[in-house]
């Protein structure tokens, strides 16, 4: 017997919650970031000049013209977790916080051209190893190389923060041979020392297995530590644990608490995941959609584009507001510009569907695309069901096959009930019911009830 292909709705009634990975990435790619090459002329601004104009200038100047003008002047500040609460209060968006960080100018004094007394060996000693400001100044310029030997030079001296960034480049093989092994010793010196990213860095990679054997104990352990230290996002990171029951068992409340802690020090992710608990009814008595809303605003608001993205959910469904599809939408294609494939996804489901805006299949499949390129397994499946039907993209049941498979692969339920659905039909592979009834129970196992029904007509 044929079996039909059992659509799902792409849009989820609750909010996505972002991976464990995100988290981490998302510091690495913030040591990694390169800042543009300084430019001499007008002069960097200092922190309080830049708070300055974004007082005077947001709601005038765009965010990206914000960021424009940091790239062009530079600054002469450091970006610490301190800085970033003063800007986040002036109303700097997550990209003008980076453009911030990635240009950062080291200012120095000229030397008095009738100075004698720097040795020659003192100048040489500078030349071959770089004070710590100018290693964290190469170091930004990727200049990884070149910062090695005074980031090494500082860390053996007692600087922990040096450890932090020469274990990332250790980790990576930035400027020196990758060893893994290095990392974690530098990690581990860096968090003994009282740097409490190294201990957050040292714990995602346990509990990432990234480089290292997983190991959900440590990675716990050096979370707890992180957040105790003031870290905040080892304080997100350890929610979710707790939230999983990955490591630890399962603690909605406890979860809901470190989330708290986390979105209450100014982390953006922590205050997204506290409002998908609330949103859930998750260590709270009652779903309280109300708050979620505030928190994914908040996390929005903060350039944690995930939260938009959410967001724009709560808005679709009316869940904690009044149900305006416009709204969805807007947040839906913020997250999207953003770099957040799930708020691509859930535009492109609108666009397909005609929700709150003109059907466009081809739009859709745009949208759908650029979803899947990076990284929502949902948003293979939605261009996968466009392949199949030949909607805004021509029929090809091979290139839906091979979309859906790739969503599968990546634990999407819709994509691994489509697939059984192509093998159960031959369509784009070959009739196999053995495969589709493999795929069915996979759909099923991971909470689709169109796979276990599928699943059933099988047996």
């Amino acid at each position: 017997m044929r079996t039909r292909l059992l659509r799902i709705v792409l849009l989820a009634s609750l909010p996505v919650m972002a991976t464990l990975a995100g988290i981490g990435n998302a510091t690495f790619a913030a040591h990694a970031q390169a800042p543009r090459p300084p430019a001499p002329n007008p002069s960097p601004m200092s922190l309080s000049v830049l708070i300055d104009a974004l007082k005077k200038g947001i709601g005038i100047l765009s965010p990206s013209e914000f960021v424009q003008t940091i790239q062009r002047r530079g600054v002469t500040f450091q970006v610490t977790a301190t800085v970033v609460r003063q800007l986040q209060a002036a109303g700097a968006t997550a990209d003008i916080i980076q453009a911030a960080r990635n240009n950062y100018r080291v200012v120095r004094a000229a030397t008095p051209s009738n100075s004698n007394t720097t040795s020659n060996t003192s100048s040489n000693a500078a030349a071959t190893t770089p004070s710590y400001d100018l290693a964290k100044s190469l170091y930004e310029a990727n200049r990884f190389s070149e910062a090695a030997p005074g980031m090494t030079s500082a860390c053996n001296t007692g600087n922990a923060a040096a450890c932090v960034y020469l274990g990332y480049m250790y980790a990576n093989g930035k400027g020196v041979s990758p060893d893994v092994y290095q990392a974690v010793a530098l990690y581990s010196k860096a968090c003994d020392g009282g740097n409490f990213t190294g201990c957050f860095d040292l714990g995602y990679m346990y509990g990432n297995a990234s480089g290292v054997a997983l190991d959900y104990g440590k990675a716990v352990f050096l979370y707890r530590k992180a957040c105790d230290g003031g870290e905040s996002l080892g304080c997100t990171s350890l929610g979710y644990m707790y939230a999983n029951g990955t490591g630890v068992t399962l603690d909605n409340y406890q979860a809901d608490a470190l989330y708290r802690k986390a979105c209450d020090a100014g982390e953006a992710n922590g205050c997204s995941k506290l409002g998908y608990m609330l949103a859930a009814g998750k260590g709270v008595p009652a779903p309280d959609n109300a708050q979620a809303v505030t928190l994914y605003q908040k996390a929005c608001d903060k350039g944690y584009y995930m939260g938009c993205a959410n967001l724009g959910v709560q808005y679709a469904n009316g869940a904690g507001v009044a149900l305006n599809l416009s709204t969805a939408n807007f947040f839906y294609q913020k997250a999207c510009d953003g770099g957040e494939p799930k708020g691509c996804t859930f535009l492109g489901y609108q666009y397909e569907n005609g929700k709150g805006i003109a059907t466009d299949t081809s739009q859709a499949a745009t949208l759908y695309r650029k979803a899947c390129d990076g990284g929502d397994p949902a948003g293979c499946s939605g261009l996968g069901y466009l392949y199949e039907n030949g909607r805004g993209v021509p029929t090809d049941a091979s290139q839906a096959a091979t979309l859906y498979r790739k969503a599968c692969d990546q634990n999407d339920p819709i994509g691994c009930n489509n697939m059984g659905v192509l093998y159960a039909n031959g369509k784009g592979v070959p009739l196999d019911v053995t495969q589709a009834v493999a795929f069915y129970r996979k759909a099923c196992n991971l909470g689709n009830a169109n796979g276990c029904t599928n699943l059933n007509n099988h047996k």
